[in-house]
Formats: structure tokens, sequence, C-alpha cells
């Protein structure tokens, strides 16, 4: 759907015009803003928070970390690899 200088997807629209009869695309679209701007701040304040916080930081890197080597080690279809020392 083009609107204005932009192009909307039209899956999403289709949806919430079917279940959503009476709403405007306006409607739609403010609502869209609205989850986005929420959202936005969310990872903003996260950002801020773990880039400030170095143990936190730490932490979640070696959990991803231990949780890669654990998947890598349960992957059936490869057979596991320990990895080479540079």
């Amino acid at each position: 759907m083009n609107r204005g200088t932009f192009y909307v997807a039209g899956g999403l629209w289709a949806k919430y015009s079917f279940e959503h009869p009476w709403g405007t695309f306006e409607n739609w679209w403010k609502h869209r803003e609205r989850n986005y701007e929420v959202c936005n701040a969310k990872a903003q304040r996260f950002w801020a928070e773990f880039s400030h916080d170095k143990e936190k930081q730490a932490k979640i890197f070696a959990d991803r970390s231990f949780r890669r080597k654990i998947k890598r080690i349960l992957d059936s279809d490869r057979p596991y690899t320990p990895a080479a020392a540079s």
C-alpha cells in the first residue's frame, strides 16, 4: 500500500483491517508508531544499563558463550570437535 512517500506491507494492514473492520489506517498506524516508540525506549534503557554495568555485561557474555558451547556439543547432526587452539 502506497502511503505518501513510503510503502506499507499489505499483509499487516490486511490482517488488521480484517480483524477490525471499523478501524482506520490512521488508527492502525498510530498503534504501530506507539509500539515502536515503547520498544525503542526499552531498548535504549537496556543498552544504557548494559553499557555501564561491566559485571552484568561479563555475566551475559559468559552465559551466551556457555549456551553456544552446549548447543554445539548437543548438536547430533554433526560430530563434536573441540575448538582448535590458535
